[in-house]
């Protein structure tokens, strides 16, 4: 586990565990993975999508917990030599605090420790507010694939 106090800005009150999430974490986790899940914009995931094995997936993807609680997740794996973000999401009640920052910043940490050239992601064109955030931590929009835009960040440790 890795306290995220030590990566939080100064405006952000952290005092939480960022805690792998892992094959064998999963089951222990869906539930609150799909709650959470469920009030996003777009496609909503299934059990199927959490369970489904990528590459790296297992060393990329992560959880945001707090007292027992769990305020937000990141799923990540390698496609094409860079970690791919399939799922970003903040619970409701959480959201707007610099959470889903701090879990890229994260994944940057492992992206460097894995050698990988940067991250990419789609977001569904009508998520308005995750295309604001991945612009404001330095996405870049660079296609438009079935309602989605995918977006790209080089990395530079």
């Amino acid at each position: 586990m890795l306290k995220y106090q030590n990566i939080c800005s100064l405006d952000v009150l952290c005092d939480g565990m960022i805690v792998p999430l892992t094959h064998h974490s999963l089951p222990g986790h869906l539930k609150a993975l799909m709650d959470i899940d469920k009030d996003t914009v777009g496609e909503v995931w299934t059990e199927h999508h959490f369970r489904h094995d990528l590459p790296m997936k297992w060393d990329l993807s992560m959880l945001m917990m707090e007292n027992g609680i769990m305020k937000g997740f990141l799923i990540a794996s390698n496609k094409n030599g860079k970690a791919h973000i399939h799922r970003l999401v903040i619970h409701k009640d959480f959201r707007n605090q610099g959470l889903g920052k701090i879990l890229v910043n994260v994944l940057k940490e492992k992206i460097d420790q894995h050698n990988l050239g940067g991250i990419t992601l789609k977001v569904a064109s009508q998520n308005k507010d995750a295309i604001r955030f991945y612009e404001q931590i330095g996405f870049q929009r660079i296609g438009l694939e079935r309602g989605n835009y995918l977006m790209t960040q080089p990395f530079i440790a």
